[in-house]
């Protein structure tokens, strides 16, 4: 019996003992497939995996295993239990310190790991710039957004870095100079940081040194290395593989340290230890995305580096598009990091953002930021400053100043509340000074930080480039006007296509500059007015401030050489300027360049000669004198007063030598070889008394001056378009006469000002005379008409005729004649219009039928007693007054509206008819007769019908 239950205990140990030691090699099993060093392939494994295997016949005994060993065994008797116990014990003992062994192996192997990565750190520390980190000591006074201002834009920012399923994965924030770019790559940095979702950044300052394109990389890297664990024993594990790797170009490094960590297809990697840590890196992040900003791109050292931050992060972006990182970057609209933008890689996986000036957007943040800085102020002043200092007109001055300009704001605060002063009130005094330009002995410069970066941006400019760069922003600054198109900018300057826009490469986070597809239609612009400012004050801008003396002096010069264009007699030995820059003919269109050159030229030419400083009026008088001033003036009749500012200069200065005043003619009317020059003076006196003593009443209104220059040019100025007397009156004058009862109104349309305002001629008051400025003839068209809506009486249409003979003393014949009614029917006729135009007759000469235009005028409503016979349409009734005359070609007209160009459009067609055909006089005098007939038989009718009357 105890030799049975002895048997069976064996039996019962044994198969413990079995099932221990399966649990433990089973466990240790598992321990080995955890560890990535063990269970990583060797070489050796790799040499017999591609070993080729020889098919050796299968053994025919089949395998027996432990358990059917014991299968269907009982009454045996096992012996020596004592050694088979203490085997058992030893084996567990050496087990267990395989174990220990396998533990402290693996710790130290991971220790090592983590020696490594705290190593590379400490070498990658040495190479990064930890000055330019979103929290570094460098930049505790970071600028940052108000919490109101750029909400749109922020949040648009912070949407596209947490949004998984976003396509972009770039964003390019661009934007001028000083408007706030690293304010809102720092807030947004921050709320990304909060969210959890901000990697690295690196905020680029050429004043501060941080510009090095070497330590960008590493500074990077380092940031992720401390944010991820992961990623750091990547980098560690990298390291110990290859430790020079830190020393390796910047497109090695960009690749093997940001691209390959977070390639999220690992089945393009080989099996090795860097793939599973990056498996693991990946799978710590959980999908979420990582941001990563460069902030200040373009005062990164050198364009090409620039360009080469682009380029390895858009194909980064592009090559692994599921990839976990997002970029963003923050520059000036810099033309190479446009085209870098702009190239067909980038494209499509790119997000631009425009950080714009002067907006609504930005026009609002502006008044919140000085609102908001203001308010700080006064709380640290209680004392000095009242509860609603300061007064909302200065706060807003200063707004409109800022135009959107964030940094304009930010600026004025500072120096405002500049606790060195502690007299906000005096500083603010000295701002507002300053930016009225009022105060200029104490140079006190609230932009002095401005200043700076605009002095910073010229200074990147060639010293050979810059005189040019110089000249092309003091023509846009003192001269620049809609037609000042960039294509218009170069040839005047006679600048080609390649110097323009090589002169303006460094200065695009200031200047826009139009690409060359719209150089025809776009002119450069600058961003704010500070800088313009600062150019135009010496003392802000010291040697980069303009010439603006030695400009004037370019623009009177250059624009006299263009001018020469449209003289009238070119010589053969007028050297005319060359084209620098065609342009594209397809996008030209018809447009002649030379002429858009012209049209910018006339004004700043004639205004430029004022302001030439004295010691280079020499160089004026003799471009003058070999000027032709024989010119198509009436090419710029809105513009030529500003020529008569250049005789009255020319008469007035120490150059009057070239020029000189005859009085001898003063009351005739000019003549047709006088070039006439007019315009509407405000102060006709007050033109005159700078070069001419006791004048008369007739030198106010009109002047002849006769240049001494090589074509020895004769002038006829009249210095209003209202002809009050006969010395504004020409013999080349194209005279119409408006008549009829709404006559008034189409001279108000024609003239472009309300019939108040039309003076009436000094010798009759119930006649006005004003010139009407034509497309082709300019201001010599001269409309003359009866003074009021008259019903186009006889006396009005006498008066016009004695006055017309009295002013161009019988030397002028009318060009055309006007006859304008609500309706031409001959019920609603007072008076036979005939008749009116009888008294014209003598002054129609040769004047043909068709010169003399009916117009019905819908402007004015009709009474409702006279609604049913007005039906405003032109018509032509049987044996009407007009019948005859529109039959032999007399032209019709209607005008619906009252435009200027309607009115325009009549007088137009009626000088652009041939003055061929029945004279209008015989004309006249037919219908007059036929009328007289018809009258006596009308007398004789109605005698009869009275003579039967009385027999009854």
């Amino acid at each position: 019996m105890l030799l049975h239950l002895l048997q069976l205990l064996t039996a019962v140990m044994v198969t413990l003992g079995w099932k221990f030691v399966k649990t433990y090699f089973h466990h240790r099993k598992k321990l080995e497939d955890c560890d990535p060093v063990r269970s990583l392939p060797t070489a050796a494994t790799v040499q017999r995996s591609e070993t080729p295997k020889v098919n050796n016949p299968p053994d025919p005994s089949p395998t027996k295993t432990t358990t059917d060993s014991f299968r269907d065994a009982h009454d045996f008797v096992i012996e020596n239990m004592t050694n088979v116990s203490y085997t058992i014990n030893h084996n567990q003992r050496e087990e267990m310190k395989n174990t220990e062994k396998y533990e402290k192996r693996r710790k130290a192997e991971e220790d090592e790991r983590w020696k490594k990565a705290d190593d590379a750190l400490e070498k990658l520390l040495l190479r990064a710039m930890p000055s330019a980190m979103l929290y570094s000591e460098a930049r505790a006074y970071a600028p940052r957004c108000d919490e109101d201002t750029r909400r749109g834009l922020r949040a648009h920012i912070v949407e596209w870095g947490r949004n998984d399923g976003e396509i972009h994965r770039l964003l390019w924030l661009s934007g001028p100079a000083a408007v706030g770019k690293s304010a809102v790559a720092q807030t947004a940095a921050e709320e990304l940081k909060k969210a959890e979702v901000l990697g690295a950044v690196f905020f680029f300052s050429r004043p501060n040194n941080r510009d090095d394109p070497r330590v960008v990389i590493p500074t990077l890297v380092y940031q992720l290395a401390v944010l991820l664990p992961e990623y750091k024993l990547f980098i560690g594990q990298r390291f110990k593989e290859d430790p020079l790797i830190f020393g390796k170009d910047r497109r090695s490094r960009f690749q093997e340290l940001i691209s390959d960590p977070f390639l999220p297809d690992l089945s393009r990697r080989p099996l090795t230890l860097l793939s599973y840590l990056s498996e693991q890196l990946l799978a710590s992040l959980f999908h979420r995305p990582l941001f990563i900003v460069l902030d200040g791109l373009d005062e990164c050292n050198g364009r090409d580096a620039q360009r080469e931050f682009v380029e390895m992060i858009t194909r980064h972006a592009r090559r692994d598009r599921n990839s976990r990182i997002r970029w963003m970057i923050c520059s000036r609209p810099e033309p190479h990091l446009t085209l870098a933008f702009s190239s067909t890689d980038c494209r499509d996986i790119c997000r631009h953002e425009r950080l714009e000036v002067d907006g609504d957007e930005a026009r609002g943040d502006t008044l919140r930021i000085l609102t908001k800085g203001f308010t700080e102020i006064r709380e640290k002043y209680p004392d000095q400053l009242a509860h609603d200092w300061p007064h909302n007109a200065h706060i807003k001055f200063i707004a409109d100043r800022a135009s959107g300009h964030l940094g304009f704001a930010s600026f004025i605060i500072r120096f405002i509340g500049d606790h060195q002063y502690d007299n906000p009130s005096g500083q603010l005094k000295a701002c507002l000074k300053f930016l009225k330009c009022t105060d200029s002995k104490n140079h006190v410069n609230p932009l002095q930080a401005l200043d700076l970066l605009y002095t910073q941006i010229l200074s990147d400019i060639p010293e050979t480039t810059l005189p040019i760069t110089q000249r092309i922003l003091g023509l846009f600054i003192l001269y620049g006007n809609e037609r000042l198109t960039a294509l218009v900018h170069a040839n005047f300057l006679g600048l080609d296509q390649a110097a323009f826009y090589h002169s303006l490469q460094r200065l695009h986070s200031v200047v826009v500059v139009p690409p060359a597809s719209t150089a025809s239609t776009q002119p450069i612009r600058i961003y704010h007015t500070s800088f313009s400012d600062y150019l135009r004050d010496k003392v802000r801008a010291m040697e980069f401030v303009l010439d603006e003396g030695a400009i004037h002096l370019y623009v009177a010069t250059r624009g006299l050489e263009w001018l020469s264009y449209f003289c009238k007699d070119p010589s053969d030995q007028q050297a005319l300027p060359e084209l620098t820059w065609p342009g594209n003919p397809t996008l030209l269109r018809n447009h002649n360049i030379p002429d858009l050159v012209c049209n910018f030229a006339f004004t700043p030419c004639w205004n430029a000669f004022p302001q030439v400083p004295r010691a280079s009026l020499s160089t004026l008088i003799k471009a003058l004198r070999n000027f032709d001033f024989n010119i198509a003036y009436t090419k710029w009749a809105n513009e030529i007063q500003e020529f008569g500012l250049f005789i009255q200069w020319l008469l007035s200065s120490d150059a009057k030598s070239l020029a000189s005043v005859d009085r001898k003619c003063s009351g005739e009317p000019g003549k047709k070889e006088e070039i006439a020059i007019i315009w509407d003076e405000k102060d006709p006196r007050a033109f005159v008394e700078p070069f001419l003593r006791n004048a008369g009443h007739a030198d106010y209104l009109s002047i002849r001056v006769r240049l001494r220059t090589c074509t020895q040019t004769s002038f006829h100025l009249i210095l209003g378009r209202d002809i009050q007397a006969t010395c504004q009156a020409r013999e080349d004058d194209i005279v119409i006469v408006i008549i009829g009862p709404e006559g008034s109104h189409v001279l108000s349309s024609l003239t472009g000002e309300p019939l108040r305002t039309i003076r009436p001629v000094l010798s009759n008051p119930i006649i006005q005379a004003t010139r009407a400025i034509h497309p082709e003839h300019g201001r010599g068209v001269v409309l003359v008409g009866p003074l009021g809506p008259s019903r186009g009486a006889r006396l009005g249409m006498e008066a016009i005729n004695d006055w017309l003979e009295k002013v161009y003393k019988n030397n002028i014949k009318i060009s055309g004649i006007i006859y304008v009614e609500n309706s031409i029917a001959s019920n609603d006729v007072a008076e036979s219009p005939l008749d009116v135009l009888q008294s014209l007759c003598g002054l129609c000469g040769d004047l043909a039928a068709t010169r003399l235009c009916l117009v019905t005028n819908q402007l004015r409503r009709p009474s409702i007693r006279n609604a049913g016979s007005r039906n405003f349409q032109l018509k032509q009734p049987k044996n009407g007054p007009w019948t005859d005359l529109i039959v032999r070609g007399v032209s019709t007209g209607h005008l619906a509206s009252g435009a200027r160009e309607e009115a325009e459009r009549i007088v137009g067609e009626l000088l652009g008819t041939a003055n061929t055909g029945e004279s209008l006089r015989d004309l006249l005098g037919k219908e007059r007769k036929r009328n007289q007939g018809s009258s006596k038989r009308h007398r004789g009718d109605q005698g009869g019908q009275q003579s039967e009357q009385r027999n009854k």
